[in-house]
């Protein structure tokens, strides 16, 4: 009776986990089809007959749709009453003309001519009648007409660049009614979920959710009992808890940023704005997904505070999570003698840190890769110990999730490569109790993350996302995973020694394990089957990681959990042969020196500002003016020596050595690991409370990242000075005072002489400046390319600060020097001077040379240039402002709530600068452009090969830079602020908005 029962249940059990099962497949299935409302714009010009131009760059650089109707009678006006070329229509400023980029239409004696992205398409003679003129442009064809009869046509897709509208037409001396401008911007991906996707979404949740319930009760029937999934003390903190959650709470506030923290954060912030999780600075502003579900949960903080302690809260929840786990779950399967062990216990918290400083404390999603692998090989453990199938269909969903967030997560997928073939033989098991209610639930778990990945995007949306990424770059085969290698031993920050250190680390004891585990068949003490698997695991991690798109070293941050683990696993490895434990120690020991050495021959850099005031971050490390890398090797070859002693000793014939106890030989065999690794970590954290004691009174990251706990800070914003006014702040010249000496212009003399690209906005017309650049060509030098120059005498009143723009180039002999004087009546006596530029220290750039108060004579009360030019060759020459006497502000006052373009290497140190913001993919003109200058090289990721934001507002606008400094330590690059001032003022565009409703495989037409 009671089997009866029992067959009854499974049958009804079955059938829920079947039906239920098939419900979320199809709902899962279907979603990304399944109808979206897609918001869509378009740009008319003019307005109420106002010709004014209009600024609307897209942010996807080309129109889906741009079509233009320009009426004879307005052509023929405007071609009156101008003489020589008249411009009809552009689609990039007139400034920009040369770019190669737009589309031009002019007129000139009757003749109409145009260019498209460089080449001329049409010149022809206007025809008495019928010259009205016609543009249509889409990815299939850009056609131009006059009379409605075709004058141009370009099949294929170049359509021109879309900054704007721009025409001499002017509506109150033309005849413009008729004339027409209509672009539809690439709006594709600014969707939300319709009430049947929304549904369709509910329904699938909820049926997975029933699916798995029924696969939870029929494992009662078909498996073991199920044990507790953790100790009934897991939540009891132990010593080496607060040890880690302390060292990772210190982190998030003195931690260093990673190059990808601005990137991520700044998606986040314009999220809301733009309609979609945008691709802000690259790829033409595409949708995010599929990868990248877990950056709406910065959008969300971001809506809070985007202070940088608050944005790495996830990282640092991650993190504490991510422990947990290590030391509940995975550390107590692989044996009691490391359940029990509390040294094993410190190597795995050690290592756990050594990894996660470096790689896992920012906004970049390995933290969640790190998760994620870590509950699937805990969901393999747990799913081949009970014989359960919940487990590895919770498995298989959070691997899909993880895949999900970053395609680093497909390491996720390597403890089900790994146990297989157990697997398999749990999977057959179950499928003599039923084939469908097996395979559907693991299929419908699998297939469950879809309603994330397509909640907002469709099929269409998300493959031409894929699509341009793919082409835009980089976009990586398995073959180039050196490329990774390169980057990791490299000089670089990514190539710094605390990230070379973990990876070197794990290879080591991966090697170390296996070997110990083919030469004996097991590793003594630990559990045959999640030993065997914990490495199987880290060698498929690093295969699988050679699958991904990129060759980041930031994606080594995934393998910080089963770094950890094998950590403890090879600490009982070396300690597993009794008798040889010491030789073992010995021998891992030198191993590990050379991992140290190794690591060591690289720098202690980090990105952007973190590397500002930190030791080494150029080279490196020194102690005593040796290379530590040297100092670590002698130490391993030392170490070396005694382990081939101990081999030694151990094999002569005698009374064999007392054995040791397998919980202190563990204890032993742990210390090397725990007494390097514990280095490692506080050497890290010193760097950084160095850099905050040595950068009192100016900026430090860790420092800024503090006095948000106080209240609102802007971090490096507050800490920048910038000027208010540079012009303003050029005085003129003393009365009766002159410029004297020879060899000098003040005027450009060629395109190539740098008053002709002259700084911060200042004009030879406006601002007295003066340039060697072709001396020889000058009336006073006899054709000898030298000169020298003392400016007049300017005064510098009250000011604190005196500045002077210099520039030349590398190599030179030339100088630049601020005298001093002090003024008696009429004259001025000179004081002394202070240099500038020293000989051969240019650039070939214009750079502000800043001298302050405290270093000027202190009577001095006036200023003039002393200029050296002493080069004979044709390329040696000096160039230099006049000095001026600046006002200054924070450039967080500067800047206030006006939009800004931040470069994204920078953009996670200024919580308060507000990123200008895309909608209806129409990127908001920004006021000025903030970068990263010479500390990250990064910024060329947006230029506009790669379908940045950078190469828009290169054809947008001028940008003047407005000088700065960082207070406290004028000298120290921290960047660049630049004013973004339009070729064209432009007004307000006029745009249409509107819904409709798309389905998932609806693409717009060409």
């Amino acid at each position: 009776m009671e089997l009866s029962q029992a067959a009854v249940r499974d049958g009804r059990l079955r059938r829920t986990a079947t039906v239920s099962g098939l419900v979320a497949v199809l709902c899962a299935l279907a979603f990304p089809f399944l109808p979206v409302v897609q918001d869509s714009a378009r740009i008319t010009w003019p307005t109420s007959g106002d010709t004014t131009a209009v600024n609307t760059p897209l942010a996807g650089y080309w129109a889906l749709d741009a079509r233009a109707e320009l009426p004879c009678a307005a052509v023929r006006s405007l071609d009156a009453r101008t003489s020589g070329s008249a411009l009809l229509l552009a689609t990039v400023p007139p400034a920009r003309e040369d770019s190669g980029v737009g589309l031009r239409l002019t007129v000139s004696d009757g003749e109409l001519a145009a260019v498209n992205r460089g080449e001329q398409v049409v010149r022809l003679t206007l025809p008495d009648r019928g010259c009205d003129v016609g543009v249509l442009s889409d990815p299939g064809s850009t056609t131009i007409t006059v009379g409605g009869v075709p004058a141009s046509r370009q099949d294929g897709d170049v359509r021109p660049r879309i900054i704007g509208v721009y025409s001499d037409l002017d509506g109150a001396r033309d005849p413009v009614a008729g004339t027409t401008v209509s672009i539809t911007p690439d709006t594709r991906y600014q969707s939300s979920p319709t009430p049947t996707k929304g549904a369709v979404a509910l329904l699938g949740v909820v049926a997975a959710l029933l699916c798995l319930g029924a696969v939870n009760r029929r494992d009662a029937l078909l498996a073991r009992r199920a044990p507790r999934w953790a100790a009934g003390c897991w939540w009891r903190p132990t010593g080496r808890d607060l040890a880690v959650i302390g060292v990772l709470g210190a982190w998030v506030f003195i931690g260093p940023v990673t190059s990808d923290d601005g990137y991520i954060l700044t998606m986040a912030r314009v999220a809301e704005d733009a309609g979609y999780l945008t691709n802000y600075h690259r790829w033409f502003g595409v949708a995010e997904a599929p990868f990248g579900w877990f950056y709406h949960v910065y959008e969300l903080l971001a809506r809070v505070s985007v202070a940088p302690p608050w944005i790495r809260l996830p990282s640092f929840l991650l993190g504490v999570v991510s422990w947990l786990l290590v030391s509940r779950a995975v550390l107590p399967r692989l044996g009691a003698p490391v359940r029990r062990s509390r040294a094993a216990g410190w190597a795995a918290a050690t290592v756990f840190c050594v990894w996660w400083l470096p790689y896992d404390n920012g906004v970049r999603p390995e933290p969640v890769a790190v998760v994620g692998s870590l509950l699937a090989l805990c969901a393999v453990e747990r799913a081949l110990a009970t014989r359960r199938l919940l487990p590895v269909c919770l498995g298989v969903a959070v691997a899909a999730f993880t895949l999900a967030a970053t395609p680093t997560g497909l390491i996720a997928v390597a403890p089900f490569l790994v146990a297989a073939r157990p697997l398999l033989t749990l999977v057959r098991h179950h499928t003599r109790h039923g084939r469908a209610a097996t395979l559907v639930p693991l299929a419908a778990s699998g297939l469950l993350v879809l309603l994330v990945v397509f909640a907002d995007q469709t099929y269409a949306s998300v493959t031409e996302a894929i699509r341009l990424r793919d082409r835009v770059g980089p976009s990586m085969s398995w073959y180039e995973e050196l490329a990774r290698y390169q980057l990791l031993f490299g000089q670089g920050a990514d190539g710094a020694l605390t990230r070379r250190f973990p990876v070197l680390l794990l290879v080591l004891c991966t090697a170390t394990c296996l070997a110990v585990l083919l030469r004996r068949g097991r590793i003594p003490g630990a559990a045959l089957g999640p030993s065997r698997r914990l490495i199987g695991t880290v060698v498929v991690f690093f295969v699988l990681l050679a699958l991904t798109p990129t060759k980041w070293t930031h994606h080594f941050g995934a393998f910080a959990a089963v770094g950890a683990a094998m950590a403890a696993l090879t600490a009982l490895a070396t300690s597993a042969s009794v008798l040889r434990s010491r030789r073992n120690r010995a021998a891992f020991l030198a191993g590990l020196l050379l991992v140290a050495a190794a690591s060591a021959t690289g720098p202690n850099a980090y990105w952007f500002v973190s590397q500002i005031g930190v030791p080494w971050f150029d080279r490196p490390p020194e102690l005593g003016g040796v290379t530590l890398a040297t100092l670590l090797t002698i130490a391993a070859v030392l170490a070396g020596l005694i382990a081939f002693a101990e081999h030694v000793r151990a094999g002569r014939p005698g009374a064999p050595a007392r054995p040791e106890r397998r919980r202190a030989a563990l204890g032993r065999g742990s210390a090397a690991i725990v007494v390097i690794c514990g280095l490692v970590v506080l050497a890290e954290i010193g760097s950084m409370v160095k850099v905050m004691a040595e950068q009192r009174g100016t900026y430090s990251l860790g420092a800024a990242n503090l006095a948000h706990l106080t209240g609102q800070r802007c971090g490096l914003g507050d800490e920048v000075m910038v000027e208010r006014d540079p012009a303003a702040g050029v005085a003129d010249p003393l009365p009766g005072s002159t410029a004297t000496g020879n060899g000098f212009h003040s005027r450009p003399v060629g395109t190539d002489d740098p008053l002709d690209g002259s700084p911060h906005g200042f004009t030879a017309e406006a601002t007295p400046m003066w340039s060697s650049y072709r001396a020889g060509d000058t009336d006073d030098t006899d054709g000898v390319p030298t000169g020298r120059l003392h400016s007049a005498w300017y005064p510098i009143g009250g000011a604190g600060q005196v500045v002077v723009a210099v520039a030349a180039p590398q190599g030179k002999a030339t100088g630049a020097e601020l005298e001093f004087g002090s003024r008696t009546g009429d004259e001025v006596r000179p004081l002394g001077t202070r240099p500038v530029l020293a000989p051969g220290a240019g650039s070939g750039e214009w750079e502000d040379a800043r001298v302050s108060r405290a270093d000027m004579p202190r009577e001095a009360d006036a200023v003039r240039v002393v200029l050296t030019d002493d080069d004979l060759t044709e390329d040696g020459w000096i160039a230099a402002t006049t000095p001026r006497t600046p006002t200054f502000t924070t450039l967080t006052g500067k800047v206030g709530d006006a939009p800004v373009y931040v470069d994204w290497p920078a953009s996670f140190v200024y919580p308060c600068v507000r990123p200008a913001t895309i909608r209806d993919g129409i990127l908001e003109v920004p006021d000025y452009h903030l970068t990263a200058g010479p500390l990250a090289d990064e910024a060329g990721w947006a230029s506009a090969e790669a379908g940045g934001l950078r190469g828009v507002l290169d054809e947008l606008a001028a940008k003047p830079e407005i000088p700065g400094y960082l207070a406290g330590e004028p000298e120290q690059p921290w960047g660049a602020l630049y004013a973004v001032r339009p070729y064209e003022p432009g007004t307000t565009p006029t745009i249409h908005r509107s819904s409709h409703v798309r389905p998932g495989w609806w693409t717009p037409p060409p």
